[in-house]
């Protein structure tokens, strides 16, 4: 990999130059002269350097090829700011056409995303074949030991293969097709007898710590890979990814997945979207508010104080659509299909969620997001806090005007706490799952939604 990442950003360097010199005539006489050359080679060891430094040339248990992209670009990015800050430092960026370097950006960035799905696929074809595949022994029968198989079973294109488990107790829910091969005592003799096995997974609850030292200290005798299967599935919460802080391994179970670089791709395609969406929305935005103004006494946006991150109040911006003084009182009270609260116009604009477009300045200012769990208005907050399991873990997130539970149908009144809890469920999925191509792909199914399955009102 280090040696096909340096021959990639090479040799984009060096084609991008060539056919701008040969086609365009724009960036000086081919051969290159010796500065450019040198800055090539420059970059083709620095960005396999920087893979290194970040950690990304790690072997992974799951050869996911988003996540490959990812890291690659990111690496890629990394590496051209640092170039950027030398040429500046040295005041020799004038030597270099600002076409070539830009070219080249965007050709390695491209190649580079070729890469990873040439060799995720060459990866998943190799283990097809059998090639490659790490045999997985696992210690262990319970529902955690079962839930490791069955992950393992249908992602067979990770490499990995579970060619059997040792016993210990209820075994009902093991897969049939995975044989046991004996109990936890028997850990040493199947290990010496059998030579198929690359690794053994410890799938045992944190209860069985007698257990466990047992199996380690047999398998310290033998030249095997032991992993363990943390057991945090007990637990029915948000996250599960493990960070190192101060040399500890530490296991986030209900951190936000907004963090570090992805918070700010998060942040950025906010503002971006936000910007965009008002520039594409702002005939529809004028005449709904005029059609609002001229329907009903009152103004033509209603705000309401909602939680958002962590928990902390916002106002939220909307499309006025009830009668002025018909959301008053202390209870809340949510709007229903024949509302008599609701106007005429009001009517219209959430049947399309055309009331929620306002939200889009609240995007813009940092209080919520394009794609996120839909804020409740405070009251509704209150009242359901501390009814419905894990509630409060959807504030881990910022709010959204679209998410995955709007898009499944989950939008407009919850008559039962049964709706909302499905509404719930949805959410956590959502933060538990959540990258950029989930909120590209909830933005998109938004738009189908709205204009053809209108459900809100």
């Amino acid at each position: 990999m280090v040696l096909v990442d340096g021959v990639v950003v090479w040799s984009s360097g060096m084609l991008t130059l060539w056919v701008l010199a040969t086609f365009f005539g724009r960036t000086g006489v081919w051969p290159p002269p010796e500065s450019w050359r040198v800055l090539i080679w420059t970059m083709a060891f620095a960005y396999p350097v920087t893979m290194q430094f970040l950690g990304f040339y790690r072997p992974v248990l799951e050869p996911l090829m988003w996540p490959q992209i990812r890291r690659r670009m990111s690496a890629w990015v990394i590496s051209v700011v640092l170039l950027l800050v030398m040429l500046f430092v040295t005041k020799s960026g004038a030597e270099f056409s600002r076409l070539w370097v830009g070219s080249w950006f965007v050709s390695v960035g491209l190649l580079l995303m070729l890469e990873a799905w040439v060799m995720h696929r060459v990866r998943h074809a190799r283990h097809q074949r059998g090639q490659g595949v790490r045999r997985i022994l696992l210690a262990g029968s319970g529902s955690l030991a079962a839930h490791a198989s069955k992950a393992l079973q249908v992602n067979p294109w990770a490499g990995l293969r579970v060619i059997g488990y040792l016993c210990e107790g209820d075994r009902s829910s093991m897969p049939e097709d995975v044989p046991c091969l004996g109990s936890l005592d028997d850990v040493e003799s199947v290990i010496s007898t059998r030579e198929d096995i690359d690794e053994v997974w410890l799938a045992l609850p944190v209860t069985r710590e007698s257990q466990i030292h047992n199996v380690l200290r047999t398998m310290r005798e033998h030249l095997v890979d032991v992993r363990m299967v943390p057991d945090i599935f007990m637990y029915d919460l948000v996250n599960r990814d493990v960070d190192e802080v101060l040399g500890l391994p530490v296991i986030g179970l209900t951190t936000s997945p907004h963090r570090g670089l992805d918070l700010a791709l998060k942040r950025l395609m906010d503002i971006v979207g936000s910007i965009l969406a008002l520039l594409a929305f702002a005939p529809i935005m004028l005449v709904c508010a005029l059609a609002v103004y001229l329907s009903s006494p009152g103004g033509m946006l209603f705000r309401q104080q909602r939680h958002g991150l962590d928990g902390k109040a916002f106002s939220a911006l909307k499309f006025r659509t009830m009668y002025v003084g018909g959301d008053d009182g202390p209870k809340y009270r949510q709007a229903t299909r024949d509302d008599p609260r609701i106007t005429p116009v009001g009517r219209v604009l959430r049947r399309y969620s055309l009331d929620e477009l306002p939200q889009l300045f609240n995007v813009l200012m940092g209080d919520m997001s394009l794609v996120g769990p839909r804020p409740h208005p405070v009251n509704m907050n209150i009242t359901y806090w501390d009814d419905i399991d894990r509630y409060a873990l959807r504030h881990r997130v910022k709010p959204g005007i679209t998410g995955w539970a709007q898009v499944h149908g989950l939008r407009g009144e919850t008559s039962d706490v049964r709706m909302l809890e499905k509404r719930i469920e949805y959410d956590l999925f959502y933060i538990d799952n959540w990258s950029l191509t989930l909120d590209i792909k909830i933005l998109f199914h938004t738009a189908f939604v709205i204009w053809f399955q209108p459900t809100a009102y």
